[in-house]
């Protein structure tokens, strides 16, 4: 069978699961996807910020070429440029500057770092103070800059440092404190000798759990066999951080062995026990494995971006018709899977069986069923 491809909005198709999420909020992050282009600052799969010294920083005049190693491996001239920096005018005399930049990142790294490093002629003294770095209105690292030219501290961002950053939008402010030039430099960024300004480098590498254990859902439940007996599953996923994850990865779930299969998020009328359709699952395709009666089908579905703490279902209408009850036990396998470059955990993978029991069955779990 050709996979039958249906937007959020589509009708019920027969053999197709509904993917749905409750509670869930439009992510302000949503823009953000492992697919390229992504932020020249952020890499393609969402697992890391690269932020270099460079005009995008406002209000910074760029004073070298890019001299950018490409660290999150991007295409040709989508990378982060690594410049030196410093105000629109250099001024003999005492200056305060500050670099601006807004980074839309997919929440709180599990690391982060910051180096800064002052730029002035070899053979002078350095005029430069101190540094300060400011993300969303919070002081995350800060020290003096007193260096050779081209050597500076490099700070580990502490745990409540790194609680400041948000999923979405975040608003990082690097000052740097330079007194007036000595008298042995009349002069600042005239020309490559008087080069005066900084160099700088803020990253982070994001991680999350997308995980499909829910105690909730058991890993076998019993059904007594009659003519059509029918159930519902609800298949889990949840971002358990600390990072949300970009859009771009992909959740399947396959079910094998049942007489029908509906898809329940999307019903004019809520059933009971189900979940409205939302995202973080945009697109879906089903195939056919095996035709009815004994239908088996998988269904791989893309992801939209998840915040941390996010919960996702699947919400499938399962029915099992027996002509003879006359049998012990058989079973519904249903599995479903989730995969994510920002995901490195190991419970990625679960399976669910649903046992319908014959009269034959000897089971404890089939006797004890009206």
């Amino acid at each position: 069978m050709r996979p039958a491809r249906r937007s959020r909005r589509a009708a019920v198709l027969l053999a197709v699961a509904a993917l749905v999420l409750s509670a869930f909020g439009a992510p302000s992050f949503a823009d953000l996807t492992t697919a390229s282009p992504a932020p020249p600052y952020l890499q393609g799969t969402g697992e890391r910020f690269y932020a270099a010294a460079n005009k995008s920083w406002s209000p910074a005049r760029e004073l070298t070429a890019d001299a950018s190693n490409n660290p999150l491996n991007k295409p040709q001239g989508e990378w982060d440029p690594d410049t030196v920096v410093w105000a629109k005018k250099c001024s003999s005399k005492a200056q305060t500057v500050s670099f601006q930049r807004e980074l839309t990142l997919p929440g709180g790294p599990t690391t982060s770092s910051f180096s800064i490093a002052p730029v002035y002629p070899f053979g002078v003294a350095s005029a430069f103070k101190n540094f300060r770095l400011q993300l969303n209105g919070a002081t995350v690292a800060k020290g003096p800059l007193t260096g050779s030219p081209y050597s500076g501290p490099t700070i580990t961002l502490a745990a409540p440092a790194l609680k400041r950053f948000r999923d979405g939008k975040n608003v990082a402010v690097v000052t740097v404190v330079r007194g007036a030039l000595p008298s042995t430099q009349k002069k600042c960024n005239t020309s490559a000798a008087d080069l005066t300004g900084v160099l700088f480098r803020f990253s982070g590498d994001f991680d999350a759990d997308l995980s499909l254990v829910d105690p909730s859902i058991p890993t076998t439940k019993y059904y007594r066999a009659g003519p059509e007996v029918r159930a519902i599953v609800n298949l889990s996923l949840t971002n358990n951080g600390p990072a949300g994850v970009v859009k771009g990865g992909i959740f399947t779930a396959k079910v094998t062995g049942i007489s029908d299969l509906l898809m329940l998020g999307d019903s004019p009328t809520h059933i009971p026990g189900t979940y409205p359709t939302a995202p973080p699952f945009d697109d879906c395709e089903a195939t056919t494995l095996t035709p009815k009666p004994n239908l088996s089908v998988q269904i791989r579905c893309e992801l939209g971006a998840m915040k941390a703490g996010d919960v996702g279902y699947l919400s499938l209408g399962l029915a099992q018709t027996f002509p003879s009850t006359a049998f012990a036990e058989t079973a519904t396998v249903v599995t479903w899977q989730v995969s994510h470059p920002m995901d490195s955990t190991y419970d990625n993978l679960r399976g669910a069986q649903l046992v319908w029991c014959g009269t034959l069955s000897t089971k404890p779990e089939c006797l004890g069923l009206s």
